[in-house]
């Protein structure tokens, strides 16, 4: 996705990526909460490696948070992702986005991916990851939602996304990428007023405002592409880690982006997620 501003001016998204899913030679996490999950599977005729990949670094995420927190977060992945409208492309979900649907009390901030070598189709992954959780409970009433105008986009089709909060909050919005990748695109220099009004509904771009929200695919990947849009509300008084400079300037990675949201209380904060499809090139 990429924010275009009349009169030409444009600024893409996504031009940092990172493969999250390829692996980390060398790596290593220590810490007294290090979690290990170990996970084998074939690739089916109907995915790609890289598919199967995303998937598998996925599960061993949800079953690490398990783990440190004793909180069940992967079974609800496939019930979601079919609830997601957006059919069998969802797969490709981060299992973050799920749990911070479900307000899991863990967030990962190291981890190391590692791929044996195995016969035939089959991957294995041997990850480990340093799982940081919160003790502090959730606020019941807080909540916030993130909706977008369709489920699915042409390259170069505006996107408009509403927020909506219980609560008075700020909103801060990131598009996340295939790979995982997260950059915000909300607040930024053209539009900096990022308080949500409780119970009033805000429409992204704003009418009359100078700018749009642009489709941008990538193009490693085949359509459908499956992309996602964070919406984070925060209610503390405290200075968020996140301020307009930072839009379309930094690209955060899994770990990054926990360990940002880490510095908000959790009792502060809510998110909401909403996946869209980009489903084709642009039209001529």
């Amino acid at each position: 996705m990429r924010v275009r501003r009349w009169m030409g001016w444009g600024l893409l998204f996504g031009s940092v990526l990172a493969e999250p899913a390829r692996g980390q030679e060398g790596c290593q996490v220590a810490g007294p909460s290090v979690q290990r999950v170990s996970l084998a599977r074939s690739v089916p005729s109907d995915r790609t490696k890289d598919d199967v990949r995303r998937m598998l670094v996925d599960e061993a995420r949800g079953r690490a948070v398990e783990q440190a927190g004793g909180v069940t977060v992967a079974n609800l992945t496939y019930r979601q992702r079919q609830e997601s409208g957006v059919g069998a492309a969802a797969e490709l979900t981060d299992l973050y986005l799920e749990q911070f649907r479900q307000e899991v009390g863990g967030r990962i901030v190291q981890e190391c991916v590692r791929w044996v070598d195995m016969p035939g189709d089959t991957l294995r992954l041997d990850f480990s990851a340093l799982v940081e959780t919160e003790s502090e409970r959730p606020s019941p009433g807080f909540v916030g939602e993130v909706h977008l105008d369709r489920d699915g986009y042409r390259e170069g089709e505006e996107v408009r996304v509403a927020v909506e909060s219980r609560e008075t909050a700020q909103v801060f919005l990131f598009a996340v990428t295939r790979d995982g990748t997260a950059t915000m695109i909300f607040p930024h220099r053209y539009d900096t007023l990022n308080v949500v009004q409780g119970g009033e509904p805000l429409t992204l771009p704003r009418k009359g405002s100078p700018y749009q929200l642009v489709v941008t695919a990538d193009p490693k990947y085949a359509f459908p592409q499956a992309e996602y849009i964070l919406a984070v509300f925060y209610k503390g008084t405290k200075t968020a880690p996140f301020k307009p400079s930072d839009a379309f300037a930094k690209a955060f990675s899994f770990t990054e982006l926990n360990r940002e949201l880490l510095r908000m209380p959790r009792g502060m904060r809510t998110e909401s997620a909403a996946a869209y499809l980009i489903t084709g090139p642009r039209r001529p």
